[in-house]
């Protein structure tokens, strides 16, 4: 992971990943023959690389509403801001140049249509990328916050002994505790807030808290 550009309000990382034949599928918004030859040309893809923006909900990016559904369940919806447009576009063409200067012959963008640079003279091409619905696949994962752990009951919705505030029988032990996003996968650090956790909700109950070293040493934290 690299965080060459992680400064500044709409900075981002960039990370190496594993894309399987079924997810890269599901992502690629091709169709017919341009789909045929993705698939078949998928083994001989050298490297795959995704780039992490994290600032789509900043305070200062007033672009998301949330409402009421007819059912009266909470119906969230956002925008992209323009500075978060750019700064993927920033995020595209830094990649490309990653991934040419190793040597790549082209490097695929999962665009609608999709877009295969082979140099950087076609770099220019990137900046005309649209970010309309059905044009440029974006998604998210590792999903953190919703339901923040801290000791103001205004500001937190879970105290910081991991119960539900207003029902005292609830406790959360899940990455929607945390206060902001990592800007990483979360699950190590999710595993240590289940132990923290478990040995909380034992103490609650006057209960004793063992963990076996043995147990201790072969989980996935151990050495962390």
């Amino acid at each position: 992971m690299s965080d060459q550009f992680a400064a500044g309000p709409t900075g981002y990382l960039i990370e190496t990943g594993s894309f399987f034949p079924v997810l890269s599928a599901a992502a690629s918004l091709d169709y017919g023959e341009r789909m045929h030859r993705l698939m078949r040309d998928y083994y001989p893809f050298g490297a795959i690389m995704y780039a992490h923006h994290c600032s789509g909900f900043a305070p200062d990016q007033p672009y998301g509403t949330l409402k009421l559904d007819r059912y009266g369940d909470p119906d969230l919806e956002y925008q992209l801001a323009p500075d978060n447009m750019q700064a993927m576009k920033h995020s595209l063409i830094e990649m490309t140049k990653i991934h040419l200067a190793a040597g790549a012959s082209s490097v695929y963008h999962i665009t609608n249509p999709s877009l295969e640079i082979s140099s950087t003279n076609e770099l220019h091409q990137l900046n005309d990328i649209s970010f309309e619905p059905q044009r440029t696949t974006i998604f998210t994962v590792h999903v953190m916050g919703g339901c923040r752990m801290g000791a103001d009951g205004a500001r937190s919705v879970v105290k910081p002994d991991f119960r539900l505030r207003g029902a005292a029988n609830v406790w959360v032990v899940d990455a929607s505790i945390f206060p902001t996003g990592l800007g990483a996968n979360p699950q190590v650090t999710i595993y240590a807030l289940a132990l923290w956790a478990a040995r909380e909700i034992c103490a609650q109950h006057n209960r004793t808290f063992t963990l076996h070293q043995q147990q201790e040493e072969t989980w996935p934290w151990a050495g962390y």
